[in-house]
């Protein structure tokens, strides 16, 4: 169908279904797919062969949602590239190196938006580095994009590449930088810290929308360094951060010689809450974002001037979605329990300003929220808790100590450090 008997099919979009689980189609599976007999059963059809004298198809936009039948090299054979808008694609070695063969051949000079996703966490191949070169090359030599998405593995030389070859024609771009988490032997991520956003900001003039996940660090001088840079960009409308935050230090930066044995391990389970060291659940249900921090993180970042008012960017919509790092070295949170204990301090929250009116906030997730909430009223009761969860009692109350019935609801977030000072100082 899509190597000539729809040539005025223009998009595309590959819909994959998992097969049920009758026994007649279990069967089916079994003894073999039958060959096809077309469209048009009883008689002859050419067969739709590379190298044939068949028109090729002159998609506009292919979208590939889990994996390309037949590989992408052969629908480059069967697709007239010059006419090729979006594509959208797992990404993975295979298809790494036919679309870096591509984009280096010039084959595609009209692709405006792409988007790369890795099909999942574990046993893929991004950090390989014959993977990460067929990534750059790829970006290093298509057309400047307008749009671009992508999800997984991402080194900073990647992101450099991105910046200097797409930066000053980009409009969208959302990034997610992942890697498989079993390995203790893993290579860098590209981290958006102050001095990272400041070199982008300089090269993407024109970028309206923006996705990237930051380090959320208590408001300190670092974090407030990364919302001041994003001030930066000068088009900016519409913002989405993923702020990251981990219960107790990461064991990667853990040195055992300097700073003792690593308590936190995956032999954790949801009734050893107590073993978490009381200063690492401070720290975690200090760095808690409420509506008023929210607030002044969209103020930071559009520039608003507290007293004037005035607004010195065009920033119109910031969403802010805290998001746990979840590794193999973290207390685990299969358990609902904990994820409730977390989810009435870490908020989500969307933040608008049309035509520089006054700053609307509003929480989102409010159904998960009362039911976190329902739950710390029951941890906060005198009735039996569930073992261990006597511990998050203890570290709220250090925080916020009890002045009223129901204080608990009380809390609020550690303001941002807005002292002036260098942030560029911060290394990447």
């Amino acid at each position: 169908m899509v190597s000539g008997l729809a040539p005025n099919l223009t998009h595309f979009y590959e819909i994959s279904r998992g097969p049920s689980r009758e026994l007649e189609v279990t069967q089916a599976i079994m003894l073999g797919k039958p060959k096809w007999q077309g469209f048009f059963p009883g008689k002859r059809e050419v067969e739709s062969i590379a190298g044939t004298d068949l028109p090729r198809n002159r998609f506009q936009r292919v979208v590939f949602p889990s994996y390309v039948p037949q590989g992408l090299k052969h629908w480059a054979q069967v697709t007239e590239l010059s006419n090729l808008r979006c594509l959208d694609l797992p990404w993975d070695l295979k298809n790494a190196s036919a679309l870096a063969e591509i984009a280096a051949k010039g084959e595609a000079p009209s692709l405006q938006r792409l988007r790369l996703c890795s099909e999942d966490s574990y046993g893929n191949d991004d950090e390989t580095e014959e993977s990460q070169a067929a990534m750059d090359l790829l970006l290093s030599t298509l057309n400047p994009l307008h749009r671009l998405e992508i999800a997984g593995y991402i080194s900073p030389r990647t992101f450099d590449v991105l910046v200097d070859h797409h930066g000053e024609n980009l409009r969208y771009l959302a990034l997610k930088p992942s890697r498989e988490e079993i390995s203790d032997d893993r290579n860098p991520l590209v981290v958006f810290s102050a001095p990272v956003i400041h070199r982008f900001a300089a090269r993407c003039s024109h970028l309206t929308h923006l996705s990237i996940p930051i380090n959320r660090t208590r408001g300190d001088k670092y974090e407030v360094g990364i919302y001041r840079a994003l001030n930066k960009l000068p088009s900016l409308q519409y913002l989405s951060l993923q702020l990251m935050y981990s219960v107790g230090p990461e064991k990667q930066f853990w040195d055992e010689e300097k700073d003792g044995e690593y308590r936190l391990s995956l032999e954790f389970t949801e009734g050893d809450a107590d073993r978490i060291p009381m200063a690492y659940l401070q720290e975690t249900f200090s760095n808690g974002i409420d509506e008023v921090l929210a607030r002044e993180i969209f103020s930071l970042i559009s520039g608003i001037n507290p007293i004037s008012r005035n607004v010195s960017s065009k920033l119109r919509y910031l969403r802010l979605e805290p998001i746990r790092k979840i590794g193999w070295n973290a207390p685990a949170v299969w358990v609902t329990q904990f994820g409730w204990t977390l989810g009435w301090l870490y908020r989500s929250f969307v933040c608008r300003s049309e035509d520089d009116q006054e700053v609307t906030v509003n929480t989102l997730g409010e159904k998960a929220l009362a039911r976190a909430g329902k739950h710390w009223r029951y941890m906060m009761s005198d009735e039996e808790k569930y073992h261990g969860e006597e511990v998050f009692v203890e570290a709220f109350q250090n925080l916020w100590p009890r002045k009223t019935d129901e204080w608990w609801r009380k809390w609020s977030s550690l303001p941002l450090d807005l002292e002036e000072g260098s942030l560029l100082e911060e290394t990447s």
